[in-house]
């Protein structure tokens, strides 16, 4: 693939901890002069961790990145079906001659905010609005919506999985509405008509102004969502060189508040503050970053809070130089990650500003006290740093949080896509920026009864023990068997941090004093085993919630990045990689089995099975009987649960009869989901599951996905013998561990090209261990 969408592969990482997704180049600089560069960009998905981005041409084109597995997905270009053209397209302005079509580029682009929702909306510069469904990679249904006739769509602002607002070049507003369902974990969308209803008409004289002159209004620039739960709140809305903000009642679609911008300037971008969902942030032409109260704040909705800082130069000379844009300090865009503001600039540096969080402004919500009057808010301190993107200018960025991914992406103006982690932008603040508050720090009035234990009162070792205040929490990256999974920094190291039962949990319970003692030392034994292919366990957390502390493995669960490459257009998960996915699980295992005394794992299955840089496999979460007892507040000895029957055995699921051949029957399944990428026995009841295995029935062993594997049949017959109903008859690790051996070294054998990578990938991963 060349043009502006570029070529990529596994991300190429510099000095500095920013990552180069894409280079530009001769190619991508002739796109960029002739128009078919990147217009776009947003992050979508189900978790947030794809990267789309849209290049200009004649026709709606999407390009995908998936930062989690590192690669590139194919995106078909959307086509009308012959038989489909002019079906079920809306014309809600302008003339209704000519059906309108998809021959336009996609200039704006934005994900749906809300949880597990893949929706992705993207508007055309001749007015036309679609829906993306990210997982399947294409349209959601052959029906689109013109919003304006032959008038870019300039802004869409998403209200909820199945709500936005889109904005146009000629200050047109539309709600629109994709008919949807959520029956369990994930939303679904449906129907081939969407619904929509008219905010603001293009044929309207003047936008609403209260009386106030506006003499620069043009097309919607950006628009945001606020809204507290159980509200739809409002929409804050700025168009294009306009000195005014307007606040519109969603419910209503009215607007009811129209605030002048005359001293800080044109609105540029506008966000919700990452961390107090009650505050918007605004960012200005001029430089200029003012906080405004939100829905349901402590001030009324569209008051200012604070102005971070006042800009870098004038309002009057905001609108000299039409082609400032490409030039200088001009803004062309800003996005908030937690305490963080990025400020792009035309020139290609960033200016990073620290946010002031709930603790500085004095807890932000509808019961504090009135934010204006507050003494505190005049003697918050904000740092502010500079870093150069793209010495050849910026012209997009945007926030990406998924996948294990929290920082920037930055798009130069010759086609270059860079990532910048979250770390490295604090980085450039500088020293003396106040620390900003963990998650889960508990509330004063818990804080005595939550006090850790000293050595002196305590009766336990404290080898295993890691203090909660040593460990700074960056982000949740998922739910684990026990609770809440977050990506966290422990001794400036990434790790990962479970925590065990809900966020309310009683640690001081009679119940449940002694499983956390029993936990504890579970954990320091489990702190001893060594091998490359086990998760390494670092400690315990015991107050003020227990967690665990584990080695952070950047690629996730196995689950995960099967399910990655499994989604339409996602690249191919070639089966020399499948068997050495296959075979560190494996060898892991085997290393349990044969530890003095034996370690059984209990609850083997892909989610447990988690994958490292280099698609290294470790086994995690074995062994951790009592992390389960917490988890369910339960003070009951441990005698077998149901939470995972798709990977137990049939004794298992019988008697509770774990053993290491239970454990081998886990395994054959999980091999079924490295052929198949599917989720096993995903049509089934848990009911149905517990009755089925025990009478004999098994998954499809010729169940496949992907490429040709020579060697299926020796790979299907082990897989077989591995689920055997007699647990006596299984294999063991250690036979299990040398045929799939085998079957790697002639999959590897086969293609001379596969051989020659192998030795390569082993030398750098020396030479990574050794400069560690």
């Amino acid at each position: 693939m060349t043009g502006a969408a570029g070529r990529l592969g596994v991300a190429v990482a510099s000095g500095d901890g920013r990552r180069r997704l894409l280079r530009g180049g001769f190619g991508q600089t002739l796109d960029t002069i002739f128009g078919s560069g990147i217009l776009a960009m947003c992050a979508g998905g189900s978790d947030g961790s794809e990267l789309w981005w849209s290049t200009g041409g004649q026709f709606a084109r999407l390009h995908a990145y998936d930062m989690f597995i590192q690669g590139q997905r194919e995106i078909a270009r959307p086509r009308l079906n012959e038989d489909a053209k002019g079906v079920g397209i809306r014309c809600l302005t302008g003339s209704s001659a000519g059906a309108p079509t998809l021959n336009a580029p996609i200039v704006t682009m934005s994900s749906s905010t809300s949880n597990d929702s893949v929706l992705l909306w993207a508007g055309l510069r001749n007015g036309v609005v679609m829906a993306w469904d990210c997982d399947l990679g294409k349209l959601l249904s052959t029906d689109i919506v013109l919003a304006s006739r032959d008038k870019a769509v300039t802004a869409i602002a998403p209200i909820d999985a199945t709500r936005a607002w889109v904005g146009c070049e000629d200050g047109t507003i539309v709600e629109v509405h994709a008919p949807a369902t959520k029956p369990d974990s994930s939303w679904s969308y449906s129907g081939k008509c969407f619904k929509t209803r008219d905010v603001f008409p293009a044929d309207a004289h003047e936008r609403p102004s209260f009386g106030e002159p506006r003499e620069n209004s043009k097309g919607v620039r950006c628009m945001i969502h606020n809204a507290n739960e159980g509200s739809d709140g409002f929409m804050f809305i700025a168009c294009e060189r306009d000195l005014f903000l307007e606040i519109w009642d969603i419910a209503d679609a009215t607007c009811v508040r129209v605030e002048a911008l005359d001293d800080l300037g044109a609105v540029v971008s506008l966000m919700q503050h990452p961390t107090v969902r009650d505050l918007i942030v605004s960012v200005h032409e001029t430089g200029a970053v003012q906080l405004w109260g939100g829905d349901k704040c402590a001030v009324k909705t569209g008051d200012r809070v604070m102005t971070i800082t006042p800009g870098f130069k004038q309002v009057e000379k905001w609108s000299l130089a039409p082609f400032s844009k490409y030039f200088g300090k001009t803004v062309i865009g800003a996005v908030a990650v937690e305490n963080v503001l990025v400020i792009g600039h035309a020139s290609g540096k960033l200016t990073i500003w620290s946010l002031p969080g709930a603790q500085e402004l004095h807890d932000t919500t509808l019961h504090s006290e009135t934010l204006a009057s507050s003494p505190a808010s005049a003697s918050v301190t904000v740092r502010w740093g500079k870093r150069v993107a793209h010495e050849s200018g910026l012209v997009h960025l945007t926030k990406i949080d998924g996948g294990g991914s929290l920082g920037v992406v930055t798009v130069g103006r010759f086609g270059s896509i860079m990532y910048w982690p979250l770390a490295q932008l604090e980085s450039g603040l500088g020293k003396g920026r106040k620390p900003r508050p963990m998650l889960g720090t508990p509330s004063k009035m818990n804080e005595d009864r939550l006090k850790p234990k000293t050595p002196e009162s305590g009766t336990l070792s404290d080898t295993a023990r890691i203090a909660y205040e040593h460990i700074k929490l960056v982000q949740k990256i998922g739910e684990g068997s026990f609770g809440r999974v977050y990506k966290a920094k422990w001794n400036h190291i990434d790790v990962a941090v479970k925590f065990i039962g809900p966020s309310d949990i009683d640690v001081t319970a009679s119940g449940l004093g002694r499983s956390l003692e029993e936990l504890e030392k579970e954990v320091s034994i489990m702190t001893k085993l060594r091998h490359p292919n086990i998760v390494l366990l670092l400690g315990v957390v015991m107050s003020p919630r227990p967690a665990i502390v584990q080695e952070f493995c950047v690629r996730g669960s196995l689950y995960t990045v099967l399910q990655r490459h499994a989604k339409s257009g996602a690249p191919e998960l070639t089966w020399r990689l499948r068997l050495q996915m296959a075979l560190g699980a494996a060898a892991g295992m085997l290393y349990l089995h044969e530890c003095t005394p034996t370690v059984l794992h209990r609850d083997l299955k892909s989610a447990n099975l988690m994958v490292d840089r280099y698609y290294r496999v470790k086994v995690g979460d074995f062994n951790l009987s009592r992390a389960e007892i917490v988890a369910s507040s339960e003070s009951a000895e441990f005698s077998g649960n149901l939470h995972s029957p798709s990977w137990m055995a049939p004794e298992v699921l019988c008697d509770s009869q774990y053993s290491k051949a239970s454990d081998v029957y886990s395994f054959a399944v999980v091999m079924w989901e490295i052929q198949s990428l599917q989720t096993p026995w995903k049509d089934l009841h848990i009911y149905q599951i517990v009755t089925a295995v025990p009478d004999g029935e098994r998954l499809d062993p010729t169940a496949t996905h992907g490429v040709v594997f020579h060697e299926a049949k020796a790979y299907q017959d082990l897989m077989m013998r591995a689920w055997q109903q007699d647990p006596a008859v299984r294999p063991c690790f250690e036979q299990l561990v040398e045929e799939v051996t085998t079957l790697l070294s002639a999959e590897i054998a086969r293609d001379p090209q596969l051989k020659k990578d192998a030795k390569i990938q082993f030398f750098q991963r020396e030479r990574f261990h050794q400069a560690a």
